[in-house]
């Protein structure tokens, strides 16, 4: 139950306060309750892999140690930065949401002021914001403050936060239904507005409202059964958040025209618009608590990532530093806040969304092929017996995967050995089925391109191009799948980048 209610504040919050606005107004129309069930298939496919990772490597990192253990240092590097760029622009577009619902609480004042006698003026120059966020950059502050404090003092905080997000978010819904009406879904092009496209793009959206599921596997070091108790915690907890981001994604777009939606403080407006002056400080606060539960897990789950990663000697030496007074890694709590609030300050809303949905689908790509590279990675010839009757493995470049055992049928190896020939024959046995994830991994990428961009008017090019990358795929595929996966099994000693035997 604590790994779920992890997982939902890790979550909800962004979501609904953050995107649930924009979407409904300048991508999908009433239909963004459509786009939110779409992007949750993809983000539990991936969810699912990161579950399988963290009941093999119970070990803080995340992504980062995933990779490391998969495919070496040098991805793990990559993926490492980028989910810590991903967090960060994540941070400072939720930063900005707490921001704009503080001002919308105090009339506008934040904003008239920085106009009037900072910025000079509205800045039209995208993807800056039209004034410098000074609120934002108080709030990041007063974040890490309370972060630098001690994990205890965080934990209050969020708990106390996320009783009272819920508390607003049942609210939220039950007004919501209460002022609805039927009839904001037939106006100026119905329930879908910008059509099939709309609802796909406001899906690729959508994603960011997903993200914050791996902070489960972040605290799976900690967890007493995490075969059972991660897997479990991980898919429930994308399940409820689906079912709230559709509640209120329906009652926000059945209060009021899609077109008349306020983005920044979607919520707090629409109640405003209605006459409930009242209801727009309970939204206000609870989107204050909110985006603040997701601001502080996805701050504490980053820089346990940093933290590793300079423990490898990947990243400075100093951000490995931890604090003996409340054993917490301050300078990396500080460096992450910091590049959060530069981005805060300066960048739209809007952009910074987009930068965070990217970095999630390519960081969950990465993790996503690495569970295939690691289902088929074969057994060496150096490899030893242990003790118990298993087999270790002396991996020299990646010194975490340890016990392996294998079941292959001569059948298999005459089969594996048949697909090693010819103008394969110079590749190392097993290496084909991880160059043909690549392979696929790349032709799949293409293939999404040229549909999103040269099928519009159906140019014949473009249908030939998306057959022919079609066909690559499923070759590839085919390859994949004739091979014999092998029953690895991963031994890691927590605090040890060795293999134990």
């Amino acid at each position: 139950m604590e790994l779920i209610l992890l997982g939902i504040g890790g979550i909800l919050g962004s979501g609904v306060y953050v995107l649930t606005g924009s979407v409904a107004k300048d991508i999908a129309g009433p239909a963004v309750t459509i786009s939110y069930m779409i992007a949750c298939f993809p983000t539990l496919l991936a969810a699912i892999c990161f579950a399988e990772f963290s009941v093999r490597i119970p070990q803080t990192g995340s992504a980062y140690i995933y990779t490391y253990v998969t495919i070496g240092e040098v991805w793990a590097f990559v993926v490492g930065w980028i989910f810590t760029l991903d967090i960060c622009v994540g941070n400072a577009a939720s930063v900005r949401t707490i921001s704009g619902y503080i001002d919308e609480l105090i009339g506008s004042k934040i904003r008239n002021f920085t106009l009037e006698y900072i910025a000079g003026g509205p800045i039209n120059h995208p993807p800056f914001s039209q004034y410098p966020d000074l609120c934002a950059l108080f709030v990041v502050i007063m974040i890490t403050i309370i972060l630098a404090m001690g994990i205890s003092i965080s934990v209050k905080i969020t708990s106390l936060f996320t009783c009272v997000s819920l508390c607003v978010m049942l609210f939220i819904s039950c007004m919501g239904f209460y002022l609805s009406d039927i009839k904001n879904w037939k106006t100026e092009g119905g329930f879908a507005p910008y059509g099939f496209s709309g609802i796909i793009s406001g899906a690729v959206s959508c994603v960011y409202s997903y993200t914050g599921f791996d902070v489960i596997t972040t605290a799976s070091e900690e967890t007493r059964n995490p075969t059972k108790s991660v897997p479990i915690a991980i898919c429930v907890s994308l399940v409820v958040v689906m079912l709230v981001y559709v509640t209120v994604s329906v009652t926000l777009t059945l209060m009021v025209p899609y077109y008349d939606i306020q983005p920044d403080a979607s919520f707090a407006a629409v109640f405003q618009q209605h006459g409930f002056v009242w209801a727009k400080y309970t939204v206000g606060i609870g989107a204050v608590c909110g985006v603040g539960i997701s601001v502080f897990i996805n701050t504490i789950c980053i820089s346990r990532i940093i933290y590793v990663m300079a423990v490898d000697g990947l990243l400075f030496p100093a951000l490995a530093r931890i604090e003996q007074c409340n054993q917490v890694p301050v300078v990396a709590t500080v460096t992450c806040s910091a590049f959060s609030a530069m981005l805060a300050v300066f960048l739209d809303t809007d952009f910074l969304v987009k930068c965070k949905s990217v970095g999630c689908l390519a960081g969950y790509i990465i993790t996503s092929a690495c569970v295939l590279i690691l289902r088929y990675r074969p057994i060496r010839n150096n490899d030893s017996i242990t003790e118990n009757g298993s087999i270790a493995a002396a991996h020299e470049d990646n010194p975490l995967l340890g016990q392996t055992t294998s079941s292959c049928t001569a059948a298999d190896r005459a089969l594996n050995y048949v697909l090693s020939v010819g103008v394969f024959k110079h590749i190392t046995h097993g290496k084909l089925p991880g160059l043909a994830i690549l392979l696929m991994t790349i032709f799949m990428l293409t293939l999404s391109a040229v549909i999103n961009f040269g099928t519009d008017s159906w140019n014949p090019w473009a249908i030939c191009i998306a057959i022919v990358l079609g066909l690559a795929v499923i070759i590839c595929f085919t390859v994949i799948s004739m091979h014999k996966q092998e029953g690895t099994r991963l031994k890691f000693q927590v605090g040890s980048r060795n293999t134990t035997t």
